[in-house]
């Protein structure tokens, strides 16, 4: 990456468990850290990464759950029926616990 004038930036991600509250806490620093444009990938660009596309949608620019959920979708590898459809959920437990209320997202988080 460095030899082609990239930096290369990490945030540990999960596809398989619910997110930590600490990881979510910690992705408007992550965010905020990047030079844009930037690219998001992980193994195979489909679950963690989609999660990550997700979470800017949310965090940064503070867009609806659906909106997020479109990150999540078979067209870029990833199956919500799968053991990675945990990501799908939190998600949609936000739009229907925390949205629904007019709680944003890292508050709801928080709480």
């Amino acid at each position: 990456a460095e030899r082609h004038g990239l930096e290369l930036t990490e945030f540990l991600a999960r596809s398989r468990e619910a997110p930590s509250k600490e990881m979510l806490l910690a992705a408007p620093a992550f965010f905020e850290s990047l030079q844009y444009p930037a690219m998001i990938h992980c193994k195979s660009g489909a679950d963690r990464a989609g999660f990550v596309a997700a979470l800017y949608v949310l965090v940064h620019l503070k867009g609806t759950a659906d909106e997020a959920l479109r990150q999540l979708h078979a067209r870029y590898g990833h199956f919500h029926w799968s053991k990675t459809g945990i990501l799908d959920r939190f998600i949609e437990l936000y739009r229907d616990q925390g949205e629904a209320k007019g709680i944003p997202f890292l508050e709801w988080v928080e709480k």
